[in-house]
């Protein structure tokens, strides 16, 4: 059985529809703010590099129905990345002294209610679960609706039903983000700005004729499209670094031959879009060959990733576990890893070739780690 979709029940759906509810009622009823000054703290705000949210419509948010009431189809006008976006800094944005914050009371209702719809929400974006994890999640869940009841009554969504599935449905099939359409939809832009251009009269052929002779001119050119490329999504600036700058660190000084007493400018990567897939620094497990036997796949963690002019180096912590069937989940006794203490490499982007993976930890500390094979992105 397919689980619930993260994007549409909640980048899509309910966090668009709870936030346009509380920017009417925090615009039009608390009068905290006006809309021209919520779209001039999201065009000065310190977003990520390489992100930025367009302004909000007054339309969207701003016109009711009778008795000061927002309108039963309110949202906001963002796509679902932009969404997440805005979910995941929206307490810095509004809370934020820069000159004032836009929320004035913190202890309103609506903005609790808000702060618990994100609590649970940043558990969903997990890449692993605990059994307890998962009771917690569900209570995190309860407790949003429980609340939402009380300061929206009458605006109860289907969706707010769904989404007290995805508790049973990660004991299932594993974190909802490995089943969301994120990256389908990704590659629906793609075909949909093909479709622009044509009369609409056979798109079927129109987008497989055009993606053929897209796909054979890169290949002659060599000037691939920057779909699927590796992306860095959230890390430090690069600040300059000299030695000692920690082991891994001094390694790429040596191998960037920089002298003693020398600098050199680096980032602290923490996320990183590759191959189809997120990797976290610290965080990920793959499956990866070693250098020179490219048959044999060997389990190894993610560990420090480093940005330098352009390019990334990742440190990869092998454990003397090999698998042969890298299409399959597999289980692993903790005490093998436990007993182990792993030896680590350092590998340029271009040279990492891996199978992404999930973790799941069981509830006792005698169930075995479980390793699920990331068959999709995200």
């Amino acid at each position: 059985m397919i689980g619930e979709d993260l994007m549409h029940h909640e980048l899509e759906g309910l966090l668009k529809f709870e936030l346009a509810l509380m920017l009417y009622y925090f615009i039009r009823v608390r009068q905290w703010f006006t809309t021209e000054e919520l779209n001039a703290r999201i065009a000065s705000f310190s977003w990520p590099p390489g992100y930025r949210l367009p302004p909000l419509y007054k339309q969207h948010i701003e016109e009711g129905i009778a008795n000061g009431q927002p309108k039963h189809d309110a949202h906001v006008h963002f796509t679902a990345a932009q969404m997440m976006l805005f979910a995941q800094f929206s307490v810095a944005l509004l809370t934020g002294a820069s000159p004032n914050p836009l929320v004035r009371d913190q202890s309103d209702p609506l903005w609790i209610c808000w702060l618990a719809h994100l609590d649970y929400f940043n558990i969903l974006l997990s890449f692993s679960f605990t059994d307890a994890a998962v009771v917690h999640l569900d209570r995190l869940i309860v407790r949003h609706q429980t609340l939402f009841a009380a300061c929206y009554p009458g605006y109860w969504k289907p969706k707010m039903a769904m989404v007290c599935h995805f508790p049973m449905d990660i004991l299932r099939g594993g974190p909802p983000r490995l089943l969301w359409c994120m990256r389908f939809e990704a590659m629906n832009q793609v075909f949909k700005r093909i479709m622009e251009g044509s009369n609409f009269l056979n798109p079927f052929l129109r987008m497989a004729t055009f993606w053929n002779i897209k796909s054979a001119r890169e290949l002659k050119s060599g000037i691939p499209s920057n779909w699927g490329n590796t992306t860095v999504l959230s890390g430090s600036t690069e600040q300059p670094v000299t030695r000692p700058a920690g082991e891994f660190l001094d390694s790429l000084l040596d191998l960037w031959q920089v002298p003693s007493g020398g600098s050199a400018s680096v980032a602290c990567v923490h996320v990183i879009y590759h191959a189809g897939h997120e990797i976290l620094s610290a965080q990920t497990w793959v499956l990866a060959a070693q250098w020179g036997n490219p048959s044999s796949f060997q389990l190894a963690r993610i560990g420090e990733i480093i940005s330098t002019d352009g390019h990334l180096y990742i440190q990869l912590w092998w454990y003397a576990v090999a698998v042969n069937d890298t299409s399959k989940d597999f289980l692993v006794p903790r005490n093998v890893l436990a007993g182990q203490t792993p030896t680590w490499t350092a590998c340029h982007i271009e040279g990492l070739s891996v199978i992404v993976l999930t973790c799941i930890t069981g509830a006792t500390p005698e169930d075995p780690f479980h390793f699920v094979v990331r068959r999709g992105g995200g």
